[in-house]
């Protein structure tokens, strides 16, 4: 199975070529600050990739207009959650004929390979989709632990998770909880300046591959090409 995986496109998707592949994997953040005009765009290019067998996404901490967390409401700019989850349903036959899934603390099982995806990161300045450390702990005990593929939008404490500033952004539930099961691979993104690879394991043993897939560098410029790999 050959997958693809970017994610923090913040709206220049289309700016991105994207390889014939099985799975295409999109770890978040494909809104500037979630308004209607810029997710619209997002799922018509979902449905334009017919070179992908299938589609995966999950929502990233920009995505405000898709979280219902009344906080969210200060963003003037960004949809109202009721009107998104009516263009979810709206575009369910067309997301189905396209292969095109939402992955929302859910599994895919495609080919026998089990993907499971969450949106959820550590909380900052009241965005979307932040969830507190205990939180997160929470969080990450619904992972199966037979999962394949791991797709969060952020990454474990300490693995490609270092900020401009040399803070570290990353969950150290969500590192213990990948050290726990073993995933095969685990795709994020969110931290734009620590794009890469890496591995994990415990003893050598077991180990998961990590990319943090971001597409743009911390000013919002695009640096980086898809990532690719196969299972």
């Amino acid at each position: 199975m050959k997958i693809i995986a970017l994610g923090c496109t913040h709206t220049h998707h289309n700016y991105v070529k994207i390889p014939p592949c099985d799975v295409l994997i999109h770890t978040g953040d494909y809104t500037s600050v979630g308004s209607k005009f810029d997710y619209t765009s997002f799922y018509n290019w979902l449905e334009s990739l017919t070179q992908c067998k299938h589609k995966i996404f999950i929502e990233g901490n920009h995505e405000l207009g898709q979280s219902d967390e009344p906080t969210m409401r200060k963003y003037r700019e960004t949809a109202h959650y009721e009107d998104w989850l009516a263009d979810i349903e709206a575009r369910e036959e067309d997301f189905k004929k396209n292969n095109i899934h939402r992955l929302h603390n859910e599994e895919l099982i495609i080919d026998g390979v089990k993907f499971w995806g969450s949106p959820y990161t550590l909380a900052f300045y009241d965005w979307a989709f932040n969830m507190n450390l205990d939180e997160l702990h929470d969080n990450w005990e619904k992972m199966p632990e037979d999962t394949d593929v791991l797709i969060t939008h952020g990454p474990p404490l300490g693995k490609l998770d270092k900020c401009v500033n040399g803070h570290h952004a990353g969950d150290s539930w969500l590192l213990q909880k990948v050290l726990e099961i073993r995933p095969k691979y685990h795709v994020f993104s969110h931290i734009h300046e620590s794009a890469g690879e890496t591995t994990i394991g415990v003893n050598g043993e077991h180990q998961t591959k990590l990319f943090n897939c971001s597409i743009l560098d911390e000013n919002y410029i695009i640096r980086n090409k898809p990532v690719e790999f196969h299972i």
